[in-house]
């Protein structure tokens, strides 16, 4: 019966008489006789396709004819159909990437939305190229239409990606913050379509290698510099918080030891390789890296990663908590590293040093680095010996012998012996200074003074009338004194 009806419904579109309902039929019964021969000689043969082409391509995608499927479906411009017939049924991921490349940015962003976990799974590399491509001419689209239409860079963010398919073809979105009236008809507009890097990330959910070698071409076309190596004089807001978002995601990746596939393939023909926490700490002294402190800290602590602290701490210039980090390392290379690099500005970091190297009298170079702590203090004079001492032996973990710090205490003796010594001196000299002032003002007192000066000791002419006589023994023309006469102006 199928035979017979497949061959009247073919007569009926042979007389032209066939409806739309008549070539499903035909089509279903191509499929259900397995006639491959004659249901492509049909599609292939048809001029005006008066059927339902998404019913023809389920019905062919229902019975196994995939072939039959995508010729349809290429051949009307099906193309998620297209690509669920490559990626779901077929799972040729490589053709439908290579059908994804010849669309729009807008359409690709939304097909990767649905097949891009696939397509990693099979074909991570590829992949991960194409939407770096998506990714960097996104970016690149919004920040010029910012610019171009003077578009505030919240507006041209996550509420407003552009679509990139050719100049001035563009799309608005209703929500957006723009007013509709003041753009021309072809004036260049916002479409949500093309995925953002932050939205891309999620794709990438069961691939975090490859995130990292997502992230890691971005950053190094886009960011390796800076903001200024975008080429466009700035970013706008919402490549902003996507450079942030780059920087710090790589961080978290490189800290839980996750290792990007191409440094894999380029480490396989060197000698060299580096870590993952080696690259994470490579990527916190880099000075154009956009990464928040708050969480890069917390990244680093949960990650017990005492190297990145140690780096986030210099960029902050905290050197007091630095040394708290050394110390609570045990690390005494570093402690005394820094020790030399800002002792000489912060005196004050050799207190916590010294209660340090009092505590722990084990390391091999633990008394150099006592002695070197004492000189210091000694010399800067930051803390007193009482205090020195309560430090080294002050508590019962102290290890310090009195032969250590024997030179210390025998130079603070001498000094303090010497101090003794000049403060008598001093007292005996103001005391006799005092005994001859002393006698001084009582001859003034009780005694007459005869004043044989006879030169005035301003202008040293001979004195003449009127003139002033001082106690002191000066002697001046009144002409001389001018209004000056209760002070002698030389003993003043």
């Amino acid at each position: 019966r199928l035979v017979n009806l497949a061959s009247y419904l073919q007569e009926l579109h042979t007389a032209g008489m066939a409806t739309s309902d008549h070539t499903t039929l035909l089509l279903n019964c191509y499929t259900k006789l397995r006639d491959e021969e004659r249901l492509n000689q049909f599609i292939h043969t048809q001029e005006d396709y008066q059927f339902d082409v998404d019913t023809a391509i389920y019905v062919c995608r229902q019975a196994g004819f995939y072939d039959q499927a995508l010729y349809l479906a290429d051949k009307f411009s099906k193309t998620e159909m297209y690509l669920k017939l490559k990626v779901e049924d077929q799972n040729d991921i490589r053709s439908a990437l290579e059908y994804m490349r010849k669309l729009s940015d807008a359409d690709v962003s939304t097909y990767m939305s649905e097949f891009g976990r696939r397509c990693l799974a099979s074909l991570p590399q590829e992949t991960t190229e194409l939407l770096v491509e998506v990714c960097i001419r996104g970016m690149d689209a919004r920040l010029r239409f910012a610019k171009e239409n003077d578009v505030p860079g919240s507006v041209a963010g996550e509420n407003g990606r552009l679509d990139t398919e050719g100049p001035g073809h563009r799309s608005i979105q209703s929500g957006d913050d723009l007013d509709l009236r003041a753009l021309s008809v072809s004036a260049p507009t916002l479409s949500t379509s093309i995925l953002s890097l932050r939205r891309i990330q999620h794709l990438f959910a069961d691939q975090p290698a490859w995130l990292a070698a997502f992230l890691e071409r971005v950053i190094t076309s886009r960011w390796q510099k800076g903001a200024s190596s975008s080429g466009s004089g700035g970013l706008i807001q919402d490549e902003e918080n996507d450079m942030k978002s780059a920087w710090n995601t790589l961080l978290e990746l490189y800290l839980c030891g996750v290792e990007s596939p191409l440094h894999e393939l380029a480490s396989s023909s060197s000698t060299s390789k580096q870590t993952p926490k080696e690259r994470a700490l490579e990527l916190l002294c880099n000075p154009h890296a956009n990464i928040d402190w708050d969480r890069a800290y917390i990244l680093c602590a949960s990650n017990n990663f005492t190297e990145g602290i140690a780096a986030l701490y210099e960029q902050q210039g905290d050197v007091p908590a630095l040394l708290e980090l050394y110390i609570d390392n045990d690390d005494v290379q570093n402690i005394r590293k820094l020790l030399g690099a800002h002792g000489e500005k912060q005196p004050e970091l050799y207190i916590k040093a010294l209660h340090y190297f009092a505590r722990n009298t084990q390391s091999t170079d633990n008394e150099q680095s006592l002695t070197e702590c004492l000189t210091t203090i000694e010399k800067y004079n930051i803390m007193s010996p009482l205090r020195v001492l309560q430090a080294l032996g002050g508590s019962e973990k102290s290890g310090v012998t009195l032969g250590t710090v024997r030179g210390y205490i025998m130079r603070q003796i001498e000094a303090t012996t010497a101090r003794v010594k000049d403060n008598e001196r001093v007292i005996e000299a103001y005391t006799k200074e005092y005994a001859l002032h002393h006698e001084q003002m009582e001859d003034l007192k009780l005694k007459p003074v005869v004043f044989q000066s006879t030169k005035c000791t301003s202008c040293m002419a001979p004195l003449d009338l009127p003139s002033v006589h001082f106690l002191c023994k000066h002697s001046y023309h009144q002409r001389c004194l001018g209004d000056v006469s209760d002070i002698c102006p030389k003993c003043q």
